[in-house]
This record gives C-alpha cells, structure tokens and sequence, in this order.
C-alpha cells in the first residue's frame, strides 16, 4: 500500500470517527428538551464527549507521526471550547475540524511537490511573522 493511500484512508477515517463524535454531541443536545435534569445531563455528556474527542484526535496524529503545529493546535482547541457551549455542540464541529485540517495538510503538499519556490517564500513568511 502506498503512503499517499494510507493517508486518506487515515483522513476517512477521522472525518468518520469526527462524524460519530458530532453525532453523539447532537443526541445528547437533544436532551436540553428535558426541563431541569436535560440541560445538566446534556453538558456533562457533550463536554465528556469533547474531552475524549481531543484526546482521540491528539492521539491519532501523534501516532500518524503528523506534527501537532500551532495551526492544528488553534483549530483542535477552538473546537474543544466551541463544543463546551450549550447549543452550539450540536453544530458539527469537530468534523470541520478534521477537514479543515486535512486541507491545511494537503495544501501545504501540493504547494511543497509543485511550487517548490512558493512554498519556500510561505514558510519564510511564516518564520517572520511568528519571530
């Protein structure tokens, strides 16, 4: 097998696991319907959902032996806080997570196999602005 299509079976394989995380997060939400008990019992499944969710996705990509950069830092992260508020974890968030991830990851690809030079003058850039 290849390393590219170990790649995006991986890539699959995080949007489907990000899919059910997503999906847990929703049939638990629907529980604020529920006066009183619904709306703690909702959040504390949700926010338990989250934690485990960073949890498996730091993990994933430590063993996929992708770099845990400050891009997929930002977006795991702003995802976790996201999916702490009440009404907003039922939005699919981690699974925009993971793909907007994997668009970073594929750009960052193509710019490097293609368009050696334009990838040389974006890390510089970078290097600069983090300085």
């Amino acid at each position: 097998m290849e390393d590219q299509e170990i790649n995006k079976i991986t890539m699959w394989a995080m949007i489907a696991v990000a899919l059910f995380f997503d999906g847990i997060q929703f049939g638990a939400d629907l529980m604020n319907f529920i006066p009183y008990v619904g709306f703690i019992l909702a959040w504390t499944i949700t926010s338990g959902v989250s934690i485990f969710a960073w949890l498996t996705f730091f993990l994933w990509f430590r063993l996929v032996g992708s770099k845990f950069d400050s891009k997929v830092v930002a977006t795991t992260v702003g995802t976790f806080f996201i999916e702490l508020i009440p009404g907003l974890n039922a939005l699919p968030a981690w699974t925009l997570s993971i793909v907007v991830i994997f668009m970073f990851f594929q750009t960052k690809k193509i710019l490097g196999g293609h368009f050696p030079e334009v990838y040389k003058t974006m890390v510089d850039s970078a290097a600069k602005d983090n300085k």
